[in-house]
């Protein structure tokens, strides 16, 4: 039973009690617990996607489910030397798990120190891991030409549509999920996305990407269900397309053309082209929604033809 998190994941050990008195204290208002309800409730109002505000929540519970299961915590009571204490204990933790990737490791304590930020305690810098970053996955020309054929052939209008939108923008998977019918406009002086996340931003569209987004609308407007849903890929009950679902789609055309296919390597795929098509790394990362430059800047060196070409709506 999760008394703490309610997911499951390699951090499990850290959510289960492992006496009856530990139990028992779980179900009282411990004052830290009140503090992440709080943390939670403010990160609702920072200008952060939904994918980010739950990631944050998630990984700051670890650490309180941490905290509240160890010898710095008095059932619950908190101070700064605690709370410190503790949050180096937790990266020592984290860091002697092997099942524990340090990408991962590296976004809870993060997660910590915005934590103990929004606690207003003084700035804690805890240590990260070197992670040794390699030239990204993608499709090579031949591939993303056998995998858009199985797309169109064995795919429906949704999942054509769905499909073209990632390879032609290179958003990440929250934000097409977070997709509006109204973030899609087409007239006569071009084709445009909005993208809604913290890294607001307009990415044109290449003509055919356009024509299978307007086919798909009009499919879509003639279905009841999702007209209900203002979600520009709504599921089969008519609410937004979760994240998993775009992954399962992703995969499971892939699965059919006989590729390892996610919604990642699309992003790739699409940001490779725009290397190769010559654009620089100021506009990549405007179009993509890269903070820094250094994140686009290895997609550089990933590994495909030289004749892979950007799509000609992004200019």
């Amino acid at each position: 039973m999760d008394y703490y998190l309610g997911v499951t994941g390699p951090l499990t050990d850290l959510t289960v009690p492992s006496s009856e008195s530990e139990r028992n204290r779980v179900v009282e208002p411990e004052p830290l617990l009140r503090e992440l309800a709080r943390y939670r409730e403010w990160l609702q109002s920072q200008p952060l996607s939904p994918h980010t505000i739950r990631a944050y929540g998630v990984r700051a519970k670890h650490f309180v489910s941490f905290f509240n299961r160890s010898k710095d915590s008095n059932f619950g009571d908190w101070d700064r030397i605690s709370l410190l204490a503790a949050a180096g204990r937790f990266q020592t933790y984290l860091e002697a798990d092997p099942s524990i990737s340090p990408s991962t490791t590296n976004a809870l304590l993060a997660a910590v120190e915005h934590f103990f930020q929004f606690l207003r305690l003084p700035e804690v810098q805890l240590h990260r891991k070197r992670i040794i970053t390699k030239a990204p996955n993608s499709l090579n020309p031949d591939q993303e030409r056998r995998y858009l054929e199985t797309v169109v052939k064995t795919g429906s209008v949704k999942e054509s549509a769905l499909i073209h939108v990632l390879l032609a923008t290179g958003i990440r998977i929250a934000e097409c999920a977070e997709l509006k019918v109204t973030d899609f406009e087409s007239g006569p002086y071009g084709n445009w996305l909005s993208i809604n996340s913290a890294q607001a931003r307009k990415i044109p569209l290449d003509s055919n990407t356009a024509v299978v987004l307007q086919d798909w609308l009009r499919l879509r407007n003639s279905d009841s269900r999702a007209n209900v849903s203002p979600a520009l890929f709504p599921n089969r009950q008519g609410k937004p397309i979760s994240t998993r679902g775009i992954d399962y789609i992703v995969r499971k055309l892939g699965y059919v053309a006989r590729l390892l296919v996610s919604a990642e390597v699309l992003r790739q795929t699409c940001l490779l082209k725009l290397f190769k098509g010559g654009h620089d790394l100021n506009t990549v990362a405007a179009v993509t929604g890269f903070k820094a430059l250094r994140n686009a800047q290895r997609y550089c060196q990933a590994d495909a033809s030289k004749n892979a070409i950007a799509a000609d709506g992004l200019l």
